[in-house]
């Protein structure tokens, strides 16, 4: 009963939490420019600019983001000349960030927010929370907050790929 209220509780915030500040200011993500997990340099929003993007935000320490992985991760195997899956670890130690990228075999690029920098001007709260953005770097949808299921992922990146906007 309590494990139903929160749940509800969590689902009800996260559909009338006001904007996140400068997330959609017009319709684009905040600029950022974040380290790469391997430490060769950083990553910023123009390095994909061009193509729809899919932004990850997740912690090793995350029961719903290691259940969600290894979708990600197909979906870079199957998708990853049409779209960048970018996931992105929020407040880990490097070395727990990188044994869970290791344990779970991911390859597509995945950057540092040891702060919470980015994900606190976005109001990335709980994890994981995915964003989507079209090939002009507009948000595309509103963003998933918690784990996303396939069939609803697959959708998003169709839309992505047919250039609409999802939601």
């Amino acid at each position: 009963m309590v494990a139903a209220v929160f749940l509800i509780a969590v689902v009800v915030y996260g559909l009338v939490r006001p904007a996140p500040e400068g997330a959609t200011a017009p319709g684009r993500l905040v600029d950022f420019e974040l380290q790469r997990l391997n430490g060769s340099g950083t990553v910023s929003q123009s390095d994909f600019a061009g193509r729809p993007a899919i932004l990850n935000f997740w912690a090793s320490w995350c029961i719903p983001c290691r259940k969600e992985m290894p979708l990600f991760e197909r979906m870079h195997q199957r998708f990853s000349d049409e779209i960048a899956i970018i996931g992105i670890d929020v407040q880990d130690t490097p070395i727990n960030a990188k044994e869970f990228v290791d344990e779970y075999n991911i390859t597509y690029e995945i950057l540092r927010d040891p702060d919470a920098e980015l994900a606190g001007r976005l109001n990335v709260d709980p994890l994981p929370q995915t964003f989507f953005l079209d090939a002009d770097g507009r948000l595309s949808g509103n963003p998933v907050l918690g784990e996303i299921s396939e069939e609803h992922l697959l959708a998003r990146i169709e839309e992505l790929r047919a250039g609409g906007t999802a939601e």
